[in-house]
């Protein structure tokens, strides 16, 4: 049985190298105690996340043990992990972009006044202009609109987006039905924004492809950990630890309603 774990934000990352731990200490099965076929995809829009490079080392070294080991184990580290990337949603973009060049503001006053009033309405001045580079800062406003952008249905779809979904086609088409299993955090900005937009995205395709037996599944972490410090008149928007409750009741509720 294929698992494929999609790892979002910090946190997911966080959870994809945990998995990867479980992974080689023989935990992650199927119903009959054989070890699945594990696949993993990472999603930040902070390339330089010190949580994304643990993931993707610790991805690295099952690799490497599983080329020493071959196939002489039974029981640990016993199939091999599928790493299928990692994916920034600001991919391509230049350096301190801000969520009015993302939607080009200036095109949309010019071309479409309605929706560039729709714009000012749904994000403050600051969201609009607050870097991204270092992801979407507590606001998973932001980061819904960001990643909402991909289109999975599209036959343009390249790289890191185009080798896990070649392999979940794959997987759907054969043997034992796959699982889609995303990690995230309910409370702060790139995992609350993408676990429920990237999830209902896959559903949908799942099902333009007529993949009825696949499930879709996800882990949301409640807040486990605080932080000292407030910003200041120059820090612009940033995420604040006495947000999370907060977030994490609003992110629940709008979870049950839909």
């Amino acid at each position: 049985m294929n698992v494929f774990a999609l790892g979002i934000g910090g946190t997911g990352a966080k959870c994809v190298e945990a998995l990867i731990h479980l992974h080689a200490s023989g935990l992650i099965t199927d119903q009959a105690g054989k070890a699945v076929r594990l696949g993993t995809f990472l999603v930040e829009p902070d390339q330089q996340s010190t949580l994304l490079a643990r993931a993707q080392i610790a991805i690295d070294r099952y690799s490497k043990l599983r080329d020493q080991l071959g196939n002489v184990t039974d029981g640990y580290a016993a199939s091999d992990i599928d790493h299928y990337g990692s994916w920034s949603p600001l991919a391509g973009s230049t350096p301190g972009i801000s969520l009015e060049q993302v939607f080009s503001k200036a095109v949309l006053r010019n071309q479409s006044s309605g929706l560039a009033a729709l714009f000012d309405c749904l994000f403050s001045p600051d969201e609009q202009t607050a870097e991204l580079d270092v992801g979407f800062r507590g606001r998973p406003p932001i980061g819904s609109a960001v990643m909402s952008r991909i289109n999975l249905s599209q036959d343009d779809v390249t790289g890191a987006w185009d080798k896990l979904l070649g392999a979940i086609r794959t997987a759907a088409g054969s043997g034992a039905p796959p699982i889609i299993h995303l990690f995230g955090s309910v409370f702060g900005g790139t995992g609350a924004s993408g676990v429920p937009t990237l999830g209902q995205m896959l559903k949908t395709w799942l099902q333009d492809q007529g993949f009825s037996n696949v499930r879709v599944h996800a882990s949301l972490l409640l807040p486990y950990f605080d932080f000292d410090g407030q910003g200041d008149s120059e820090t612009g928007i940033h995420a604040e630890a006495r947000n999370f409750q907060l977030n994490t009741d609003a992110a629940l509720q709008y979870l049950s309603n839909n």
